[in-house]
């Protein structure tokens, strides 16, 4: 399962929406972005102060390429 959600985000590119928020936040028109997502989009279109409500899915995506590379070897 982690597996394919990992291939599935890996996959994904930011949206006009996150690529328009990142846009507004470089000027200083918007201070930051708080997100229940977990995909790091907001972070894919460049934006640097960005809120997960929900926390994020890279630490698991670390951890898992990490034990099917232990595994492998």
């Amino acid at each position: 399962m982690l597996n394919g959600m990992l291939t599935t985000v890996s996959a994904a590119e930011p949206q006009a929406a996150h690529h328009a928020l990142a846009e507004l936040e470089h000027p200083g028109k918007l201070r930051c972005i708080t997100t229940q997502n977990i995909d790091g989009m907001h972070q894919r279109a460049v934006s640097s102060n960005v809120i997960e409500f929900h926390g994020c899915f890279r630490p698991c995506s670390i951890l898992y390429r990490y034990a099917a590379s232990a595994a492998a070897s």
